[in-house]
């Protein structure tokens, strides 16, 4: 009984010896880091960037945005009825997935 006491003292002492260490040990390594949202998405503008920019400058103006946008909105709006259902815009964002996935 003694050596059993003595057993439990000397595990509970040394568990709360290690106890802070090993909490900060363990909050030290499951920290998320910041996520750096800018170079999350800086591959595709650095894509993307080439295909709106006309006039090679480097910079996309407002013309140039436009233009884009207006070019794929007429590509997505395969019915040419001037709107986007769902279904265009469904299939727009599974293609996108799909490019996003393969990597072109």
């Amino acid at each position: 009984m003694q050596r059993s006491v003595v057993l439990v003292v000397l595990v509970v002492s040394a568990l709360s010896a290690s106890g802070p260490m090993s909490i900060g040990f363990a909050q030290k390594f499951s920290a998320p880091k910041p996520v750096d949202r800018f170079a999350l998405g800086e591959k595709e503008v650095r894509e993307l960037l080439p295909m709106m920019d006309s006039d090679g400058d480097g910079k996309v103006s407002r013309q140039e945005f436009t233009a884009f946008l207006d070019t794929e909105f007429e590509r997505l709006d395969k019915r040419h009825s001037g709107e986007l259902d769902v279904k265009e815009l469904n299939q727009a964002t599974a293609q996108a997935s799909y490019f996003a996935r393969v990597g072109k």
